[in-house]
């Protein structure tokens, strides 16, 4: 190395010594204005002042800032660019500076600002306390930022960059009233970092605490807006992670949060408290409706919203979370309140029009409206569990719900709204799938009047369990229909309707039910039910296929186990592939007026006080390969197995049908190809009552063939053929021989 390289060294390290000095400290504001200017021409990053212990009262003070390409007349009293301004002490209280609302305090082009309080800033553009600029990073760690305002964006401050464990505390602007645009286009990881955001407002517009800001570990708590987002109000791709956002208002929609346009996430946060006065999203909205908005893992408790649509947005409910996906989420003691039964949108005590809702608990919400848990939203392996409603849909109103339990909800009047249609305790014009839906409750009230279906109302389930609902009327259904579902143990007050005005049944297991206008019923089993009155099926059922009724009456005197009405439409009622066996009731079938056909059906082993087949009145009723055998009185002391109930009903015919032992009366007027006194032997099989057994020779190939036997099954299902060699055997089951030559005997 030469002497002039040496020279050349030594000197450029003096410059960076000399421009590496120990911090400077000062304790007066003029002092302060002095270094501050002088530092920030040198653009040293490296640069520290100190400011000590005090009350610095910066109002008559105005300096320069750089803009990066030269110094100019600023409208802030202080500025940093580049350096450290920090206070002497870990306690930001401990040294203030103020600005007595002559001005802005501060305006950074660059730099840190650490351990201080700044206070009583103001300004008629943006950021009242700290105006930062946006395309350099600017730090703010441990400092205090309260009373400040601004006639725009960002009371307390605006543009910083990292905000690391602040207070921004009272601070009031247009829309932003803490901090307004820490923008992620330029530093991808800017946002607020820790500390807390609280008692901020927005006059104007949202964001009463935090506009378009990232928060991370951030309490968020008692902020007001003007409009939406209470506490914060998030519209450029902004993240919320693990905070608190407690006690915040709207007076618009998004009590707590107001998330609208592009991807965004609030995640493992805490959103409590909050309320809205009108728009909805107590807690959460996730407004925007053409990308995804989700919230991850949050919990969303005792938020409300007032009901009270938006003059713009409509809306009005979700007293959790209004819009948006959810997953994993906890929506508990949200609220829906001072609804009217006319506001058909404020509806969702905990959801609200949530594009789906995954692996969510929806638990102890209420709704003035309909759908106390949830409304207009699907729900995917979700508990919606003790929620209320007055209007109905105790548990989900209008949407769906695959692989949940629905749970303990109820239908019941608190607040006083007169509503007639207060059903569907668990759910209400919904589609459910592959769930259990148990223990829901219409209750009745004098205001409420008769609340119907404690399982669903006008409701479609598939693969679901309906059991342990109550309600007035309809205890498991009330309208809509079932594929491939259990029922069991669903209730009404008096033990009156279980179902009533249902499209249908198809695969479904019914046990301890009272059917009234089902529809029809496809491949069913109804079972195990006792009454102290009523019928099984009163009025209304239209059609039954491959379906097992085995149900009991425990009173001789009661109604009828099938009983049709002119509410069964023209074509009355038609059973096909159907059992009916050990049933007790008043008769089996008394039609009023209406045809009625039996095809394919048996009648075994029934207890009737009075009759067993009555055909009084009807227009037509008529008995296709069907099988009636050992069917006796309740005290047994004869047995009937048909007849009308005088020799003058002559409008019954009996076709390719089998009377096996018991007595009777007058038979029918025309009988075709019909045997008496016929015993058949049965199968012992729990699960298929009533089987013939391969004995029954005069079962075998005597039915007589009809077109829809050609493609349908049995009453074991399609895998059972309903013709053998194009013929079809009596009764329920089509018997089959083994074919030749394909049984091996082992012996």
């Amino acid at each position: 190395m030469n002497t002039k390289t040496i020279l050349a060294l030594t000197s450029t390290l003096a410059v960076s010594a000399a421009l590496s000095a120990d911090p400077v400290t000062v304790g007066n504001v003029n002092d302060l204005v002095t270094e501050l200017d002088r530092l920030n021409r040198t653009r040293d990053t490296s640069a520290t002042v100190i400011l000590k212990k005090g009350f610095y009262d910066v109002s008559s003070c105005a300096m320069e800032w750089d803009n990066g390409s030269a110094f100019q007349t600023s409208d802030s009293h202080l500025a940093v660019s580049h350096l450290t301004l920090k206070g002497e002490t870990s306690n930001p209280r401990d040294t203030v500076i103020y600005g007595n609302r002559t001005a802005r305090i501060l305006r950074c082009y660059g730099g840190q600002v650490e351990g201080l309080t700044i206070s009583n800033g103001y300004s008629s553009a943006t950021g009242g306390g700290v105006l930062c600029i946006d395309t350099k990073a600017t730090t703010l760690t441990n400092v205090v930022v309260t009373c400040c305002e601004s006639a725009d964006v960002g009371g307390g401050l605006r543009y910083a960059t990292y905000v690391r464990d602040c207070q921004l505390i009272g601070n009031r602007a247009k829309s932003g009233g803490g901090t307004g645009h820490i923008l992620t286009s330029t530093f991808p990881d800017a946002g607020v970092y820790g500390g807390v955001i609280r008692g901020n407002e927005s006059l104007t517009t949202g964001g009463g605490g935090a506009i378009c800001a990232s928060l991370y570990g951030v309490r968020v708590e008692n902020n007001r807006a003007a409009t939406h987002g209470g506490g914060v109000f998030n519209n450029a791709g902004q993240v919320v992670r693990d905070c608190t956002i407690v006690s915040n208002t709207a007076g618009g929609s998004g009590g707590g949060v107001y998330i609208a346009n592009n991807s965004q996430i609030i995640s493992n946060s805490v959103v409590a408290f909050n309320s809205c006065n009108e728009g909805g999203g107590g807690g959460i909205i996730l407004a925007n409706t053409t990308t995804t908005a989700w919230a991850y893992d949050c919990i969303v408790s005792n938020n409300v919203a007032t009901g009270k649509p938006h003059s713009s947005l409509g809306g009005g409910g979700g007293g959790g979370v209004l819009g948006g996906y959810l997953s994993g989420c906890t929506i508990v003691g949200n609220r829906v309140t001072n609804n009217t039964v006319t506001a058909s949108n404020a509806n969702g005590g905990g959801i609200l029009n949530c594009k789906l809702a995954t692996n969510c608990t929806i638990v102890g919400n209420y709704t003035a409206n309909r759908g106390g848990g949830a409304a207009n939203s699907h729900i995917v392996s979700c508990l919606v569990s003790n929620n209320i409603a007055q209007c109905g849909g105790g548990g989900i109103y209008k949407g769906s719900a695959t692989a949940s339990k629905i749970l303990l909800n109820k239908v019941e009047n608190i607040d006083g709204v007169v509503n007639n249609e207060a059903h569907g305790a668990g759910v209400h014009s919904s589609f459910v799938t592959n769930s259990v839906v148990a223990g829901n409750a219409g209750v009745p009230t004098s205001r409420v009047g008769q609340p119907y279906a404690g399982g669903g109302y006008d409701t479609e389930f598939y693969g679901c369990e309906i059991r342990e609902n109550f309600a007035a009327v309809g205890g498991a259904m009330y309208k809509g229909k079932a594929a491939h579902t259990s029922f069991r143990d669903n209730a009404t007050i008096n033990g009156t309707v279980i179902f009533r005005n249902t499209t249908g049944f198809t695969d479904c297991d019914i046990k301890g039910a009272i059917l009234d206008w089902p529809g029809y019923l496809v491949n069913c089993r109804v079972h195990d039910y006792r009454t102290e009155g009523y019928a099984t099926i009163p009025e209304g059922a239209n059609a039954f296929t491959s379906g097992v009724f085995n149900c009991m009456n425990v009173k001789s005197d009661s109604p009828n186990l099938l009983y049709s009405t002119s509410n069964a439409g023209s074509s009355g009622m038609a059973a096909t592939n159907t059992i009916f066996y050990n049933n007790n009731a008043a008769s089996l079938f008394w039609p009023a007026g209406i045809p009625a056909t039996f095809i394919n059906c048996q009648f075994v082993s029934n207890k009737v006080s009075k009759t067993c087949i009555g055909v009084s009145g009807a227009t037509s009723v008529e008995y296709v390969n069907t099988i009636f055998s050992d069917n006796m009185s309740f005290n047994g002391s004869e047995s009937y197995e048909y007849w009308p109930n005088s020799s003058s009903d002559t409008n019954a015919v009996m076709r390719n049908c089998v009377l096996g032992t018991g007595s009777r009366r007058y038979l029918p007027n025309l009988v075709e190809n019909t045997s008496y006194d016929v015993r058949i032997r049965f199968k012992a099989d729990e699960k298929w009552p009533c089987m013939p057994s391969k004995h029954n020779k005069m079962l075998r190939g005597n039915g007589l063939v009809q077109d829809w036997m050609s493609s349908a099954g049995d009453v074991r299902g399609a895998e059972y053929p309903r013709l053998r060699d194009g013929k079809v055997d009596i009764g329920a089951y089509q018997n089959w021989d083994p074919i030749p030559g394909m049984t091996i005997d082992f012996r």
